[in-house]
């Protein structure tokens, strides 16, 4: 509930009150006799009064609830009376209109905190799912585009699949693009680096390994013969260039 309709409702209250005040006033300035007061007594403290008394004769007022039977303490006690239901009525109010905003407030702030939670679940859902599905793509592709290098990648050794792994303890074994010691270096692998032998002769072998197609010399070579599924699956690892690879002797 707004302040503009509080203050209206409490100045609607203050005005009828008034208006049954001045009504009061008038009535017993008009008439100074007992049963006046009485019959105002009833209509302010709802009092019953003897009907059958006769006006002329008078009646006595009781001391305890109307001492004197004076008319100033009459309008005292209904100027009190208006008072704590003018109090009760306009608290009542307010205090409605305080529940009603704290109750807007405290829903208000529910609902944010309910929504945030529910942006940051939902948000947090759709990204892992992004996440996940990009990941499981770019894999797929890569996996599809390394599942085609393999078919130029195939052993020309009696139809056999090895996987070769270099000796090398010291230095750098270096991969050449020919079978000659002075064929230009493709790269430099370090020990213990594994590959797929592609063909093998005496002295060098043909391998790929660490993502590149060369020749090794057969001397820091171990071979091993394997399935085609263990060829397939080292084929798409030594596409993974290793860490720590050193240029040098």
């Amino acid at each position: 509930m707004s302040r503009k309709k509080i203050r209206t409702i409490i100045v609607s209250v203050s005005i009828f009150y008034l208006i049954v005040a001045v009504m009061s006033i008038f009535m017993l300035k008009e008439n100074d006799s007992v049963l006046a007061e009485k019959n105002m007594a009833q209509i302010l403290f709802g009092k019953e009064t003897d009907t059958n008394t006769d006006p002329e004769a008078g009646s006595e007022a009781d001391p305890e609830e109307d001492p004197d039977g004076d008319p100033d303490r009459i309008l005292e006690k209904w100027t009190d009376t208006v008072t704590e239901k003018a109090t009760e009525a306009v608290t009542e109010k307010v205090t409605e209109a305080a529940t009603e905003k704290v109750t807007e407030a405290v829903t208000e702030k529910v609902t944010e905190a309910v929504t945030a939670k529910a942006t940051e679940a939902v948000t947090e859902k759709a990204t892992e799912a992004v996440t996940a599905k990009a990941t499981e793509a770019v894999t797929e592709k890569a996996t599809e585009a390394a599942s085609e290098n393999i078919t130029d990648i195939v052993p020309q050794t009696d139809g056999k699949y090895y996987i070769v792994e270099t000796t090398n303890q010291k230095y750098l074994l270096i991969m050449r693009e020919a079978a000659a010691k002075r064929s230009k270096a493709v790269t430099q692998l370090k020990p213990q680096t594994t590959g797929v032998v592609i063909e093998k002769e005496d002295q060098w072998t043909k391998i790929y390994a660490d993502g590149k197609i060369g020749y090794c010399y057969n001397q820091y070579l171990q071979f091993r013969e394997v399935t085609k599924e263990e060829y397939d699956k080292q084929v798409l690892a030594s596409g993974q260039v290793s860490e720590g690879v050193q240029n040098g002797h």
